[in-house]
């Protein structure tokens, strides 16, 4: 599947910063663990990736040391493929998702 132009500079602005901060080990650790700790604060599954992507975007873009130093791209927000932005950062940060669970029945007269 192609991935659009706008999301190809999402994921691109990302790499970029994952990329520029493999050498620190502690600012990768912290990257990560932030990421980490949205997946399981809001219980983020393989078919959430797009809002952990955009929760990301907006937690990254809200840091002004980020901006200085990563300027955001020229993009329109409207024309992201969140999904694939998601997928990305799972897979450059090794990130575990929670596991899909079925609904159960809860049968209350037992």
């Amino acid at each position: 599947m192609r991935i659009g132009h706008v999301s190809t500079k999402v994921i691109s602005w990302f790499a970029n910063i994952i990329k520029k901060n493999k050498r620190s080990l502690s600012v990768l650790t912290e990257i990560k663990e932030r990421v980490q700790l949205d997946i399981d604060t809001h219980f983020i599954t393989n078919e959430e990736l797009d809002y952990l992507a955009e929760g990301t975007w907006d937690d990254w873009t809200s840091c002004g040391n980020i901006l200085k130093n990563y300027p955001l791209p020229e993009i329109d927000l409207n024309e992201i493929d969140w999904l694939k932005v998601g997928e990305f950062l799972v897979d450059a940060l090794q990130l575990r998702l929670c596991p899909e669970q079925e609904d159960e029945e809860i049968d209350i007269l037992d």
